[in-house]
C-alpha cells in the first residue's frame, strides 16, 4: 500500500468517524464538548486537541490504565458522551 493509498485511507475513516464535524464544531470528537478548561488542563493537552481533535479528558481515560481488577476495555463510542470528560476534577497525571 503507497502512501497515497494510506492518505486516502486516513481520510475517509476520518470523514467516516466523524472527525471533520468535531474539527469544523470546535469540539472533542469523542465527547462532542466545546474545549475549554474544564476539559483541556494543560500546555500538552491544547497541543494534544490540535492532533487528536480530542479533549484532554477523554484522551486520558481512553489511554489511562485499567484499575487492578477491572477487566472492561473502558472505552466509549465516539460521538458518546464518557461522563468522566464533563467532570470538573481529574486526578493529575
Amino acid at each position: 500500500m503507497g502512501t497515497n493509498d494510506l492518505n486516502d485511507l486516513k481520510n475517509r475513516l476520518e470523514a467516516d468517524l466523524g472527525v471533520d464535524t468535531a474539527k469544523a464544531e470546535g469540539v472533542c470528537f469523542n465527547c462532542r464538548q466545546p474545549f475549554t478548561d474544564k476539559n483541556v488542563f494543560t500546555d500538552l493537552g491544547w497541543k494534544e486537541t490540535k492532533i487528536s481533535q480530542t479533549c484532554e479528558a477523554c484522551f486520558d481515560s481512553m489511554f489511562a490504565e485499567p484499575e487492578e481488577g477491572d477487566d472492561s476495555t473502558g472505552g466509549e463510542e465516539p460521538g458518546r458522551t464518557n461522563e468522566s470528560c464533563l467532570s470538573s476534577s481529574h486526578p493529575p497525571n
